[in-house]
């Protein structure tokens, strides 16, 4: 099975579209400018779809079963962690965060920075989808009910020339 194919198989071939964005979309979880301008394509819309209709669903097929740390970015980050570390797809397209500090608002805040290999079998993932995809595991991980944060998290600008990151709102 194609890497592909198992995205394929992750991703709800469902026909649901993003007239549900107010409901889609996390106040706790900030995406808005890591990853610019643009309309999504189409397997980040099927994704994101998922992690609203079957969230449960998708956070069992990414291997995510909860979240754990004393900070709304350590959960945020234990998920991802599960998600890499146990679902083939997505530890073939991303390495396991790693602990640093991000600058914001000119003040150096924790951070952990989010590296991907850049090809998910369908080409090359860029940081962009790679963003997207990372924001629907942990979207799908609020809606199931496994990530519950006080305030939450935001992923960095994808305009500053530095590789993404993910900080905890203050």
């Amino acid at each position: 099975m194609t890497i592909e194919e198992k995205l394929d198989r992750m991703i709800l071939e469902a026909g649901a579209s993003l007239l549900h964005e107010a409901k889609a979309k996390s106040k706790k979880i900030d995406i808005g400018g890591a990853v610019g301008k643009g309309s999504f394509g189409k397997e980040f819309q099927q994704n994101e779809a998922r992690a609203v209709f079957d969230p449960a669903g998708l956070a069992a097929d990414l291997g995510v079963v909860g979240a754990s740390g004393s900070t709304d970015l350590e959960l945020a980050v234990s998920v991802l962690k599960q998600a890499i570390g146990k679902n083939g797809t997505m530890g073939a397209a991303f390495k396991i965060p790693k602990q640093t500090e991000t600058l914001v608002n000119e003040k150096q805040v924790p951070a952990f920075e989010l590296n991907y290999s850049g090809d998910l079998g369908v080409g090359n993932l860029g940081r962009r989808n790679a963003i997207k995809f990372l924001y629907a595991t942990l979207l799908a991980a609020e809606n199931a009910g496994i990530l519950r944060m006080k305030k939450g998290v935001v992923f960095t600008r994808h305009d500053t020339g530095l590789p993404p990151a993910i900080y905890g709102r203050d």
